[in-house]
């Protein structure tokens, strides 16, 4: 085994990226960590097909569910009953100000491109209602567009209009002013909202049409990006005040979603219109009573095979390691992140080419000092770090508002929830529990 030299530190570095999801290929996506729960999903959305129904997948923050969606968008089982469009929210709309109109538009928009690309035959009479859309909107944002008349392989639509000109249009011109101004997405959603009925009949129109001209029984299915990164409440609108809506998009779609929304006590109001949620994988390291057993001592190897992948063996002690997976509470991201930070903190060492344990304890307190609970969500992580099935009276915490202490804690990660064919529990991040017990 070759020793480890700063170059390697660095590379590890880098490879230790915990923010940008995995490509399907990639060398560093450990698959056994989700192979089991891909192969469920695919099973579960083939056995749909035929209903249009919606799915949402919950997890905590960078869990790894938009990974989870590049791994599915290349499945050959799934290809085979699926054209299969991923939407990507923050290429449509601004993630953090999300509502229906922008993924229906954008969901019309994808499947356009996706069919143009699969070199799927669609002239005018079949995109009637895009065709509609487009024009109504570009006169409502008065956004001038270049006309390519005249040019060998375009299709043309009424007025003269080309089709992949009107495509291009609806992806450089409105999408790239949409998702940046304000006022443009708030004179669109003005204007439509009173009408929701006719847009989505006009997006539905496009939808079946993709469909017809495919054959074979092939279905739509769109696999959206970005829908867990609102605030709390702007998600909860989105899911529960527009899901209605969202319901009646004559195409499969899977949604994620962030774990503080599915705790949230309306979130089965939210599944009853949508569809089926599923959890997103929970890898504990301890049973609720702090306990080891065979289920978490799989999970840490498993993890520890994950951190290998970026880190190579002699550039880490195992007890380092160990420590590593520990403070990672069982979250890809937040384990990501901590031997990320460990390794800077070696490289910082230039007598030394391999992660200590002292390492990670520094990283783990600068993690931790991220975190800035109120006095109340102290309270909180005290009573779950005592009984993991505690939940709040309901004169303190309903868990239907988005100001909810625990909700505000899962959405920040510092409160994590585990669920595997198992009762829900909780368990506070593990760069926190030396500090709930330190507090009285």
């Amino acid at each position: 085994m070759r020793p480890c030299s700063h170059q390697h530190l660095e590379q590890a570095y880098k490879d230790l990226d915990y923010l940008q999801p995995l490509a399907p290929d990639d060398h560093r996506l450990a698959r056994e960590l989700i192979d089991g729960f891909l192969t469920q999903l695919a099973t579960e959305l083939i056995l749909l097909k035929g209903e249009g129904r919606k799915m949402l997948i919950h997890g905590h923050v960078g869990c790894g569910k938009s990974t989870l969606l590049n791994c599915l968008e290349v499945r050959p089982d799934l290809k085979e009953h699926f054209l299969i469009v991923p939407l990507f929210i923050k290429e449509v709309s601004n993630p953090d100000d999300i509502e229906a109109i922008d993924i229906m538009i954008g969901a019309m928009t994808a499947a356009m491109d996706k069919a143009f690309a699969r070199g799927i035959h669609l002239d005018e009479s079949a995109l009637e209602g895009a065709i509609g859309l487009y024009k109504e909107l570009r006169g409502l944002l008065k956004t001038e567009i270049t006309r390519e008349e005249g040019r060998g392989g375009d299709i043309k639509a009424d007025a003269g209009i080309s089709l992949p000109s009107m495509l291009q249009w609806l992806k450089a011109g409105f999408q790239a002013n949409y998702r940046v101004s304000f006022e443009n997405r708030k004179k669109v959603r003005e204007t439509f909202e009173p009408k929701m009925g006719q847009l989505i009949e006009r997006i539905n129109e496009t939808m079946t049409a993709i469909e017809t001209r495919i054959g074979h029984d092939v279905r739509l299915l769109f696999l959206v990006h970005d829908t867990d990164k609102p605030r709390i409440d702007k998600a909860l609108h989105l899911f529960e005040d527009q899901g209605y809506h969202l319901s009646r998009l004559n195409a499969m779609a899977l949604f994620v979603v962030d774990k503080a929304v599915a705790c949230s006590g309306r979130f089965s109001a939210i599944t009853t219109r949508l569809g089926a949620a599923r959890p997103f994988p929970a890898f504990k390291l301890v049973e609720p009573n702090g306990n080891f057993s065979e289920a978490t001592k799989r999970n840490r190897e498993l993890l520890t095979a994950l951190i290998r992948r970026r880190l190579p063996e002699p550039c880490i002690t195992k007890e380092a390691l160990g420590r590593v997976v520990e403070l990672g509470s069982g979250h890809f991201r937040e384990t990501l992140r901590i031997a990320r930070e460990s390794v800077f903190k070696a490289l910082l060492r230039e007598s030394s080419t391999r992660v200590e344990v002292s390492d990670v304890d520094y990283a783990a307190i600068e993690r931790a000092n991220e975190f800035n609970p109120t006095q109340q969500q102290w309270d909180v992580l005290k009573e779950v770090l005592q009984n993991p099935y505690w939940r709040p009276a309901e004169a303190k915490d309903t868990y239907d508002s988005p100001d909810s202490p625990v909700l505000q804690l899962l959405n920040g990660v510092a409160l994590m929830e585990y669920t595997n064919a198992e009762d829900k529990w909780l368990r506070p991040h593990s760069v926190l529990i030396e500090r709930i017990t330190r507090r009285k």
